[in-house]
């Protein structure tokens, strides 16, 4: 893909990285607001989609990937969870 400013140029990687607040106590609207802001960042054409919320259970961080995978699936967009 090109830089549209530079079309000799490539564009470069548009990366999301979530900011790890959300908790077992606040799953529920936390987790709505992050498949939203998946779904918007695949909308806008972010490239990788990173989930960083080392304050989750595993149950928790499954069900929040499956949320965040299922939003941005009709784009191209990567979801990297760690």
């Amino acid at each position: 893909m090109s830089n549209p400013a530079n079309p000799f140029l490539p564009r470069g990687i548009i990366y999301v990285i979530t900011d790890g607040t959300c908790t077992e106590e606040n799953f529920e609207s936390s987790s709505r607001k992050l498949e939203i802001l998946g779904r918007r960042a695949a909308e806008a054409g972010a490239d990788l989609f990173q989930i960083r919320e080392k304050n989750l259970s595993a149950r928790k961080l499954t069900i929040l990937t499956k949320m965040i995978v299922a939003a941005v699936s009709p784009s191209k967009m990567q979801v990297l969870v760690n």
